[in-house]
């Protein structure tokens, strides 16, 4: 009876360290396809991004705002919004009227999928939250809209 205890409790232990083997292995495979290295200075550079759009935004400087904007499709480079693009991102804020924001929440994952949330003061008790997409292209950051059409 004790020697087929013991043999349970062997057998056991063998089977958990195979399984923790397999895990800590599983997770030692270095991603190299979309992996992105951040410092402090790529926070920096992302958040004054959204910073500067936002300042834009509450002087109503709207074209300045807009202009700060890049779309990004999968596999394509990042590029300038067109001037249709420009006009509606303009008609658009000239509807909502913005009197202060926040930032919420930063979330970096790789060069083109991270997100900055923002809670967006539009009078005393309405607060919507936008969404910006800052990419890293080529070492440079752009500031791109979330657009849940797009599969963001």
């Amino acid at each position: 009876m004790k020697k087929s205890f013991l043999m349970l409790c062997i057998a056991l232990s063998v089977l958990s360290s195979c399984r923790n083997e397999k895990k800590e292995s599983g997770t030692n495979v270095p991603e190299t396809d979309n992996s992105m290295y951040l410092t402090r200075a790529d926070t920096v550079a992302a958040t004054q991004l959204v910073e500067t759009y936002m300042s834009h935004v509450l002087k109503k400087e709207y074209a300045d705002a807009a202009g700060m904007l890049y779309n990004v499709k999968k596999g394509s480079e990042p590029r300038l919004l067109s001037n249709g693009e420009l006009q509606k991102v303009m008609a658009s804020l000239r509807c909502i009227p913005v009197s202060g924001y926040r930032i919420e929440h930063l979330t970096f994952k790789e060069a083109l999928n991270n997100e900055i949330k923002c809670s967006v003061q539009m009078s005393e008790d309405r607060v919507t939250k936008w969404v910006f997409k800052p990419i890293r292209y080529l070492g440079e950051w752009k500031l791109c809209l979330k657009d849940t059409a797009l599969g963001d």
